[in-house]
């Protein structure tokens, strides 16, 4: 009768930890490694960290690259990064139930703890983002930064392009 009692609060606390493992964690990719990148590509950019939460749960560090604001949200915790990388619809006009009218195409991106919104259609910004932050979370950014790099040479990007819309990923 004991050892099962102490068998299930082994079990309880095993489940405890892997549940604060899932929760917090160390990201493979964070705003500082976004930065990082940035300058290791020869971009210029100011940090504004005055915005405040908008549509998604973490309140957003606006990084400006020739005068195109690029909200990076850094998420701490886990279950809250997917939450939120799920009320993203595919086209990016509509963040959970609310329909979002943005002023120019959106576009999401996630990796490690960040997911990174740009509102625009500057291509090269387009590019530069799936550069670093590989497959949008929107079809319009897939599409719009993988056409923008198809060429004979390589048609990589094309099939990248082709599966996102099909809904199937590489």
């Amino acid at each position: 009768m004991k050892s099962n009692r102490g068998v299930k609060v082994l079990l309880r606390i095993t489940i405890f930890l892997v549940f604060i493992g899932l929760i917090t964690y160390k990201a493979s990719f964070s705003l500082e490694d976004f930065k990082e990148e940035l300058s290791t590509r020869g971009y210029q950019y100011a940090v504004d960290t005055s915005a405040k939460r908008d549509v998604l749960s973490v309140a957003p560090t606006i990084i400006n690259i020739n005068d195109e604001n690029i909200r990076v949200h850094e998420y701490k915790i886990r279950p809250l990064l997917w939450w939120d990388c799920s009320k993203i619809s595919k086209d990016g006009f509509e963040i959970g139930r609310t329909s979002v009218h943005w002023v120019a195409e959106p576009h999401f991106y996630q990796k490690g703890n960040l997911i990174v919104q740009y509102i625009g259609e500057d291509r090269k910004t387009i590019a530069m983002l799936g550069e670093i932050l590989s497959e949008s979370l929107t079809l319009i950014g897939v599409v719009a930064a993988h056409i923008y790099y198809i060429n004979a040479k390589n048609p990589i990007p094309l099939l990248i392009a082709f599966f996102s819309l099909c809904g199937m990923g590489l």
